[in-house]
């Protein structure tokens, strides 16, 4: 009788609330699952993460460009340690993860170069938004595998936000856990019941913490202590990063900014940014203190006279330390901190890393270094200084390629996707980069990218035009781009046309077989691809080879330098640039 008469109970309620039109969307916990970005130059590259299952631990997606095989921050050493080398693992978020250099990697790079041998190397296990939740697991996932000589942690800032859900990076593991254990129970389906979300309402509300950071300062410890315990029972020697601290007089407010600021009695986003540093970098300075096999890097004394001496204008202006979010160091501070953890890794070395960093060659290097990213106000910077320690350092190449670059540059900052402005004012300066640069896969991608936020096609399609790719990768990131681009303006025959020319160069390639697919499977696509062979013309070749020209062309340029290239290929047809070059001109 009771048994009965619970169901019977539960079904009355639920039909009261849904007669009385009660209705509520419960707070759910979602798994962030961040892409990774980076840029230097005219390059940008974007880089999905992948969800391991059951776990809220994500890892970069392997053999990329940036990536080696196992997701980790290329160049990857061989999991097989060469005899001699002394490995070191870098745990971290974005900071460490790094971009187009990594501080890890100059680090590397400094230890190397001023030790005069390739002793050293980096396993780099960082990974873009990891907190040390995510690093202590990769850390016992990869130890025992690529057995490190020393560990380097550099953590505190994904750690203290919270995330746009509000629940914690361990409350969101056990999500993880959870709907890996329940398979086919979908939480959606159950939340349906009024009910049921009557019941949530109540425990929210109950849920007077929320909404929680990712990393609370207890777990923060917590985690860390793990790792270097971990480390003690191997005999690993652990260096600390001291979490570095921008200057800036505001700084951009975190997500659930009000429930933080009430958490640490902070008033404003400064004032939070300060105290929330206070409590972090105080406990990775206990946890250095109360272990031997623990010492600091300071990164927070390493930033903060950088800062100073900007403040006193030792550094030219235009020059930055901090990136406006006020956690990315800029290249210039990056390379600054690298110069820290080079001589945190080896100070019994530290006076010859010094002798180097304070030589001319070190200058000429960073000046090449900044000259290839296009920061020509940092290229100019380390030019001086290197004739400051020695008049006759060749620096000639680079004050040139600074003054060659000039325009471009200032160009390239005006027209970027991510700057502010007109569209078409930013179309006209990346048109005019092209016609700088016109084999710059950055500033095609670009051009092709602005027009496409703006919903233009039609414009990325002629846009994109004058690209003249250097290799067969360029001519297929070209290809794809003018197939999508004349799609969606309309031009059928034409995205036709590049489709079917990229999978002629890379049949595998789904995105270009997506676009035929479409185009095939109108009711007019048969007078689509009659319209799309009418672009292409039938050539005599014996003509071509008796006229060295190719009839009714009209540049006689391009139509002298097809000819010769056809002459070419029939005698030497294994010559692949000759090859690219002729795919390019006839695609034109």
């Amino acid at each position: 009788m009771v048994a009965g008469f619970a169901p019977a109970l539960l079904l009355c309620v639920e039909l009261a609330l849904r007669l009385g039109g009660f209705e509520h969307t419960v707070r759910r916990k979602r798994l962030w699952i961040p892409s990774v970005f980076m840029e230097w130059g005219t390059s940008s590259v974007a880089i999905p993460t992948l969800l391991t299952p059951g776990q809220y631990l994500f890892k970069a997606q392997p053999n990329t460009p940036l990536t080696g095989p196992h997701g980790f921050r290329a160049p990857e050493p061989p999991v097989e340690k060469r005899p001699g080398t002394t490995r070191v693992a870098f745990l971290g978020g974005s900071t460490t993860q790094g971009g187009y250099y990594s501080y890890p990697q100059r680090a590397i790079t400094i230890l190397n170069d001023a030790l005069g041998s390739n002793r050293f190397e980096a396993i780099n296990w960082a990974c873009s938004s990891y907190t040390t939740f995510q690093s202590r697991r990769v850390f016992d996932a990869e130890v025992a595998t690529w057995r490190p000589d020393i560990v380097m942690i550099y953590h505190g800032w994904n750690d203290p936000p919270c995330s746009e859900d509000g629940y914690s990076d361990r409350e969101n593991d056990r999500a993880a856990r959870w709907n890996q254990r329940l398979g086919r129970v979908r939480l959606p389906d159950v939340l349906r019941s009024r009910l049921a979300q009557l019941v949530a309402m109540v425990m929210e509300k109950l849920d007077f913490s929320w909404p929680r950071p990712r990393v609370s300062p207890a777990e923060f410890r917590e985690n860390m202590t793990h790792i270097i315990e971990a480390c003690r029972e191997r005999a690993i020697p652990v260096v600390v990063m001291i979490r570095p601290q921008s200057q800036a007089s505001s700084v951009p407010a975190p997500t659930h900014a009000d429930q933080l600021m009430r958490m640490y009695g902070a008033r404003g986003s400064r004032d939070l940014y300060d105290r929330v540093h206070a409590v972090y970098a105080g406990i990775q300075r206990e946890l250095v203190a109360s272990h031997d096999h623990v010492r600091a890097c300071d990164g927070y004394a390493c930033m903060k006279d950088a800062q100073d001496r900007l403040a006193r204008g030792e550094f030219p202006d235009g020059m930055e330390i901090f990136q406006p979010d006020a956690l990315h160091l800029s290249s210039f501070g990056e390379q600054l901190l690298a110069e820290s953890v080079a001589q945190a890794l080896a100070p019994e070395q530290a006076e010859i890393i010094r002798r180097y960093l304070d030589s001319p060659a070190y200058c000429v290097r960073l000046a090449e270094q900044a000259l290839e990213g296009l920061l020509l106000t940092d290229a100019h910077y380390h030019v001086q200084q290197a004739l400051a320690r020695d008049p006759n350092a060749n620096v000639g190449h680079i004050v040139s390629g600074i003054e060659s670059n000039r325009e471009f540059t200032t160009l390239w900052d005006q027209g970027r996707c991510l700057t502010p402005g007109e569209f078409e004012w930013k179309l006209g300066k990346l048109k005019r980069c092209l016609e700088f640069r016109p084999s710059d896969i950055g500033v095609c991608g670009q051009l092709y990218g602005l027009c496409i936020l703006n919903d233009r096609p039609d414009l990325a399609a002629r846009g994109i035009e004058p690209f003249e790719p250097a290799n067969m990768d360029r001519l297929a990131f070209w290809l794809l781009r003018a197939a999508h681009a004349n799609f969606g303006a309309g031009k059928l025959p034409q995205a036709r046309y590049y489709a079917v020319s990229l999978l002629a160069l890379r049949p595998d390639d789904s995105m270009a077989a997506g676009v035929l697919a479409n185009i095939d499977a109108r009711p007019d696509s048969a007078a689509i691809a009659a319209a799309m062979h009418d672009l292409i013309t039938d050539y005599d070749f014996q003509q071509i080879i008796e006229e060295q020209r190719i009839p009714g062309l009209s540049s006689p340029e391009a139509s002298r330098r097809i000819a010769q290239l056809v002459i070419h290929l029939l005698q030497n047809p294994e010559d692949g640039i000759a090859r690219n070059e002729l795919t390019r001109l006839c695609l034109r």
